[in-house]
């Protein structure tokens, strides 16, 4: 059983190869070059914005609300920057373009 979950896994590695190698080449420019903002990502001021934003939340009880959550980077430094027991709410409808 485990043998074809594997075979099923690079069937799938297989067919999607040209969106992988998109991926994987955006993952390495983002290591290349970390300071500048592609797809979802966030610059330096971007991300000193969002951790100000959350030093002004923990005044209220909550909860903190996330408007566009595709890629999830904001979402993850929210997360975790934010006062532990303060609800997160992301709100995305996950489609693109």
């Amino acid at each position: 059983m485990a043998l074809m979950q594997k075979i099923k896994k690079l069937k799938a590695l297989v067919t999607h190869r040209k969106l992988l190698r998109n991926v994987v080449s955006s993952y390495l420019f983002c290591l290349k070059d970390p300071d500048k903002s592609i797809w979802g990502s966030i610059t330096e001021e971007d991300e000193q914005g969002v951790r100000q934003a959350v030093m002004l939340a923990r005044d209220h009880e909550g909860p903190i609300v996330e408007i566009g959550v595709l890629f999830g980077h904001t979402t993850n430094l929210i997360a975790s920057l934010k006062q532990e027991g303060v609800p997160l709410i992301g709100v995305e409808n996950f489609t693109w373009n």
